[in-house]
């Protein structure tokens, strides 16, 4: 996978040069062009060629957007060439049907085949779903999450809980911030630091999650919630890698070995790069209880100080009896402590 990054690392400033002459081409054109009739195609005839560059540079946010609009461009500039060439061999009367406007296409300026083959030549860097490895892509995201449990002895983080009701998500029912204080091997405390809104709903509903959170994260009970292998079959979605907050990532179908309420069916997001988490989206396995279905989740993830960790968390659920509940939990400001090297 590395060396196929460098491929496209490669690859991608090997074909820089190339939108860059058909941009300036554009320019030139721009400069000996006679807009007094067919506007349009004119326009289209020069600044289609001049957008090469600006999208070769999109790349570096999205590479199959960038692929995508350079054949685009490449088929309208064909499409405006033979329009204009069609419309001035008739006028001069050199038109002998359509096999001759191809043969004159054929022996157009170097812009369009120049445009053609270095489309041609870019898509090639794309990753193809079927080469991409599920297997190696499934045991580096076992080994980001076994690295990140083997290096970080404790850290704390501040935690804003937001609760919602009944589709009103402009007016918070209840907050609650708090400092979370990890340790491994003892788990999870918690230390209040504001609480606003309605008691009732802080007692029912954040007292609950901060309760179930200590309950998982007990010594000995951690380890069947951890999203790898061993508790979680995945499988590697068609498609290739996909541009997520700003990170290329590899998409996952997730579903748990056995249903628990804080185990996800859904869809899993790692970076590329070192198969850390970038997103986790779907429902819960089990319900918490009878009277509610499962909860709808979603949690998004930064890398701090090399580890993947939460930044922003949603859950959303309904009630026979309460109706729905949203809460959301912002994170800030981790203070993370690293095992010593040994």
């Amino acid at each position: 996978m590395k060396a196929g990054l460098v491929t496209v690392f490669i690859c991608r400033w090997a074909v820089a040069p190339g939108s860059l002459l058909v941009s300036a081409y554009g320019v030139y054109l721009f400069e000996g062009a006679d807009f007094g009739r067919d506007r349009l195609e004119m326009s289209l005839y020069c600044g289609l060629p001049f957008l090469s560059f600006p999208v070769f540079l999109l790349s570096f946010w999205s590479l199959r957007w960038s692929v995508a609009m350079h054949w685009i461009i490449a088929a309208g500039y064909l499409a405006v060439y033979s329009t204009l060439d069609w419309r001035t061999c008739a006028e001069m009367g050199y038109c002998h049907g359509i096999m001759r406007v191809i043969e004159a296409l054929r022996h157009a300026r170097l812009l369009l085949p120049l445009l053609c083959l270095f489309v041609a030549s870019y898509s090639t860097i794309l990753p193809q779903p079927q080469q991409l490895d599920e297997q190696s892509i499934i045991r580096g995201i076992d080994a980001a999450v076994q690295m990140r449990l083997d290096a970080i002895v404790g850290y704390t983080v501040i935690e804003h809980y937001t609760v919602y009701r009944n589709s009103d998500e402009t007016h918070p029912a209840a907050e609650r911030t708090v400092k979370t204080t990890y340790i491994k091997g003892a788990g999870k405390n918690y230390d209040i630091l504001s609480d606003s809104g309605s008691d009732l709903i802080r007692k029912l509903v954040l007292d609950a999650i901060l309760d179930n959170e200590k309950r998982i994260n007990q010594p000995g009970a951690t380890d069947h919630s951890y999203i790898v292998s061993a508790n979680y079959e995945m499988k590697l979605q068609p498609g290739g890698p996909q541009s997520l907050n700003g990170r290329e990532c590899y998409v996952l179908s997730i579903r748990p070995r056995e249903k628990a309420p804080n185990l996800i069916v859904g869809t899993l997001w790692v970076d590329t790069r070192d198969e850390s988490i970038v997103q986790l989206q779907g429902v819960t396995s089990k319900s918490v209880s009878i009277f509610t279905g499962p909860t709808q989740v979603m949690r998004q993830y930064t890398s701090v100080d090399g580890f993947a960790e939460a930044t922003h968390a949603r859950g959303a659920s309904s009630s026979m009896l309460f109706g729905q509940t949203v809460v959301t939990i912002d994170y800030r400001d981790y203070e993370i402590k690293i095992r010593d090297p040994k």
